[in-house]
């Protein structure tokens, strides 16, 4: 019968949430929410993120009834909004290039 070994007994520490955040890449992706609810918001979508040393998280684009769009930012400022941003489009490849055409000339 095998036993359970302990963290003291590995003598090992637990991870905290610190050293897991601390391990975390940074990684961004969007989610399409759909067309709303048709009484407070028209559409929406989300962005959902890791960063290292950070956490993660997840902005929420909202467009109104009146089509003003407006961001769920969880407390977030715009600087880090748009490293999520940078992120997610530097993950993306570009479906249209032509100048990579031209250079081939």
């Amino acid at each position: 019968m095998k036993r359970k070994i302990s963290f003291k007994e590995k003598k090992t520490k637990k991870p905290s949430i610190e050293d897991v955040f601390n391990k975390m890449e940074d990684h961004a992706e969007i989610t399409y929410c759909g067309k709303g609810n048709g009484t407070t918001c028209q559409n929406c979508f989300e962005i959902s993120w890791t960063e290292k040393d950070r956490g993660f998280g997840t902005y929420t684009f909202v467009q109104d009834m009146k089509g003003n769009w407006k961001i769920n930012n969880e407390c977030d400022g715009k600087a880090a909004i748009k490293r999520a941003m940078e992120r997610l489009i530097d993950s993306l490849p570009l479906m249209d290039e032509p100048w990579k055409k031209e250079l081939k000339k």
